[in-house]
């Protein structure tokens, strides 16, 4: 998973040029060390919410075809994110149609996993 601090500490957001390129320049290298390492199956991730703005996300997804082609298989996970609530307007028990709207894109940018948290609606 991408992110800038290790561990993954929230509300650090560093200033990208190009956050798509940077990701993914960053996640294909971790990639490349994990098989030099000998690694077999690496997936990447790239780590919406941590280290990244609500614009930086917002490219991110908007460009998660980019991501999903060279390398490795992607894992996504978006469900109740903080930028999910900028955009939205809504907290986090009340995200659940953002995190939604998100998952077709996704699938249609072919990520091959995508996490989420509401399985099963709550309340049932």
């Amino acid at each position: 998973m991408h992110s800038t601090t290790v561990p993954v500490r929230a509300g650090v957001q560093p200033e990208y040029g190009d956050v798509v390129a940077e990701v993914s320049a960053h996640l294909l290298d971790v990639a490349a060390s994990a098989r030099s390492g000998g690694s077999t199956e690496v997936w990447i991730d790239p780590g919406t919410g941590f280290g990244k703005g609500v614009e930086d996300n917002l490219r991110l997804l908007r460009r998660l075809p980019e991501l999903c082609g060279p390398g490795a298989p992607v894992l996504l996970g978006v469900s109740g994110k903080s930028f999910l609530g900028a955009v939205t307007g809504r907290d986090v028990e009340n995200r659940l149609a953002g995190s939604l709207a998100l998952v077709a894109p996704a699938w249609s940018a072919a990520v091959d996993v995508i996490r989420v948290h509401d399985v099963r609606k709550r309340g049932t």
